[in-house]
């Protein structure tokens, strides 16, 4: 019986999966450097472009920061704005009170003028002043009836004075007493004064009158009758106002 020769082989199952791995990292490597290599080629510099990258966004925080101090600039100016529109609207009232109240003022100096320095034209008994005006309430109106004697004359008058309002009502024209419209149902004015005094009031007038004019005579005890016409102040006001048109003084 003849006897073959042993043969001995090595068994490494490990092998091929390290050359597998082994050259896919080769690969890889390779791929990698080629791939730089092409960005190197193509004047691409990784470092710059990290400073750059790097750059933009220092630049977008500071952007930001800049955008938001804006946002609170305008923030503030509105604010401002506000501040002094209201300041600005506070200060224009103020002045109107103040520019009405030297007119009022004024109105007040000439009339105290007029009795203290009376002219000759101003001597006796006068019809000085007469105003009318709405009021909160509807077809509610106040007047105010003031009547003087110049220094001239030393001794008291007495009298009455009456109202009446002069308008149209339903198409017709229709003049009204003071009595059959006062709010506060007076029936006469009766005035007994050295140099001034003062009436008034309020008038209710009824629905669909329109008024026109209001007339005031004042008949003093003993002296002549005078009278007054004043036309009805125009447009809708707030305050009291009163337009003049003549002056007729008749004997009773």
């Amino acid at each position: 019986m003849k006897s073959g020769s042993l043969v001995v082989k090595h068994h490494t199952p490990w092998h091929k999966p390290v050359m597998f791995l082994g050259f896919t990292i080769f690969l890889a490597i390779c791929g990698w450097t080629i791939f730089y290599w092409g960005q190197s080629k193509a004047g691409y510099d990784r470092l710059a472009s990290a400073d750059t990258t790097n750059s933009m966004k220092n630049a977008i925080t500071q952007l930001k920061r800049e955008n938001n101090d804006l946002r609170d600039a305008i923030a503030l100016l509105e604010r401002s704005k506000q501040v002094d529109t209201q300041a600005y609207s506070q200060v224009d009232e103020n002045l109107k009170a103040l520019q009405e109240e030297i007119l009022e003022l004024r109105e007040e100096v000439t009339f105290y003028r007029g009795i203290v320095s009376p002219t000759e034209t101003s001597a006796g008994l006068r019809i000085e002043r007469f105003k009318i005006g709405e009021t909160a309430k509807k077809r509610l109106h106040h007047f105010e009836l003031v009547l003087t004697q110049v220094l001239k004359n030393d001794r008291s008058r007495r009298g009455i004075a009456e109202i009446s309002f002069e308008g149209i009502h339903n198409g017709l024209p229709k003049q009204l007493s003071l009595s059959s419209i006062s709010a506060e149902g007076k029936r006469k004015l009766e005035f007994n004064f050295k140099y001034f005094q003062k009436f008034e009031g309020d008038v209710m007038l009824p629905e669909g009158f329109a008024p026109r004019s209001v007339l005031v005579k004042v008949k003093p005890h003993r002296n002549k009758e005078i009278q007054r016409s004043f036309e009805w102040p125009n447009g809708e006001s707030e305050k009291i106002v009163s337009s003049t048109t003549d002056v007729n003084t008749t004997a009773e």
